[in-house]
């Protein structure tokens, strides 16, 4: 079953799934080989990258713009404004930090995010 975030939610049933001719029509077996390909999307991935310094550059060029992403600067009342907008119904991630957390916290943990953001911006605009 593929569930959605939408109102209308629309549920859809996948009868089986086939990889390497194999087929899986049971529910857990299904979802057992979903896992098991989607760990291993990333290693994949990371395996067809050229591994000498020069191809990697010949490699990041032969992306156009189009697939770049841009990182501008922020400002404290900039990443304030952007901390006032979270949703108070969410639920907190991993770290266990929910949105109100972070709102009450905001004038503490602006500045070392605000630094955190900056070196991130910075670090990620060296592979554009």
């Amino acid at each position: 079953m593929v569930c959605s975030f939408k109102k209308n939610k629309i549920k859809t049933f996948i009868s089986k799934i086939v990889t390497n001719s194999k087929e899986f029509t049971v529910p857990v077996d299904k979802c057992n080989e979903s896992n098991r390909y989607f760990c291993t999307v990333g290693e994949e991935l990371v395996s067809k990258l050229p591994t000498d310094l020069e191809k990697q550059l010949n490699f990041m060029n032969l992306c156009n713009h189009l697939h770049h992403m841009a990182c501008e600067s922020i400002d404290r009342e900039e990443l304030l404004k952007l901390i006032d907008t979270l949703n108070n119904n969410k639920s907190p991630g991993p770290d266990n930090f929910g949105p109100i957390l972070v709102k009450e916290m905001a004038s503490q943990i602006n500045e070392p995010l605000l630094y955190y953001i900056e070196k991130t911006a910075h670090s990620l605009s060296t592979f554009v």
